[in-house]
């Protein structure tokens, strides 16, 4: 029974489905595997991360999913339909905002409606609203470089929302924010979540990142990237960073250190200092 047909009889059709995905790039020294027989699903509304070490093809898995690279072997659909090319359905946010510098605000936000030769007259009022539901209404017609850091990134959002796609997929989208950025970004993101009811893919290296945000936390060996775990995280909702000191928190993280090989459990306990 394939992931499509196993989600159907338990119930509901997935919003995501992948089954036996794999991918291969071609390379002057040979063939790389970067991606070995994914098999996984995402339901409506939910919010999965995927951590795994770098190299392990999870921007890889995000691009496939966005339609924008191919695939050797297995299936993936998107609400039943099979990804074989740019999906309208999803949107992208990447680490870096990359926001044109001659472009303002809102001409930013646009952008994917003039690449997809859509009116513009019939996406101005969503865009002011997106600006709204980001807290940057009255930024429309500022240049990027007069925006900070996680600014920037909140307009990127805009502009991966501005077709209302069903599925958004971010990769590492807070990994060049400075800490307390990051902090507010996450419970940004929370909210929009929260409001818009997307399905959100989430790519991130932080283990942190990922229990606070997720409703499951998919795990990736090394390449070529498979999944090792895929792990449900039973932790109260709405979140706020106070819950990183709970014992449950710690737990889950502790568990994800431990299948990504990042804890030395040979380590001896440092010898303790003499003050005389």
């Amino acid at each position: 029974m394939s992931a499509v047909e196993a989600s159907a009889a338990g119930g509901g059709r997935p919003h995501l489905a992948i089954e036996h995905l794999s991918k291969v790039y071609e390379t002057g020294t040979g063939p790389v595997e970067a991606l070995h027989d994914i098999s996984t699903t995402v339901g409506n509304g939910a919010f999965v991360s995927i951590i795994g070490p770098s190299g392990c093809g999870k921007s890889t898995l995000l691009k496939i999913i966005l339609g924008v690279i191919g695939h050797e072997g297995g299936r993936a659909y998107l609400r039943d339909t099979p990804i074989d090319g740019p999906q309208v359905g999803a949107g992208m946010v990447f680490q870096q905002p990359a926001l044109p510098p001659w472009r303002k605000v809102l001409a930013n936000i646009l952008l994917p409606v003039d690449v997809l030769g859509l009116p513009r007259r019939d996406y101005r009022e969503r865009a002011l609203h997106l600006l709204d539901l980001v807290g940057l209404r009255g930024f429309e017609d500022k240049y990027p470089r007069e925006l900070s850091g996680g600014m920037q990134q909140r307009v990127s959002i805009c502009r991966a929302l501005i077709h209302d796609p069903d599925l958004l997929l971010m990769d590492e989208p807070f990994g060049a924010l400075d800490a307390m950025t990051r902090e507010i970004m996450q419970a940004e993101i929370l909210r929009i979540w929260r409001d818009s009811g997307k399905t959100i893919l989430f790519v991130t290296h932080s283990i942190d990142e990922a229990v606070l945000l997720s409703d499951r936390v998919i795990v990736m060996s090394p390449r070529p990237g498979r999944i090792l775990r895929d792990i449900a995280i039973d932790l109260p909702r709405p979140r706020g960073g106070e819950l990183r000191q709970t014992a449950r928190f710690q737990a889950y993280a502790g568990q994800l250190r431990e299948l990504l090989g990042l804890i030395d459990h040979n380590a001896q306990p440092p010898e303790p200092e003499d003050h005389g």
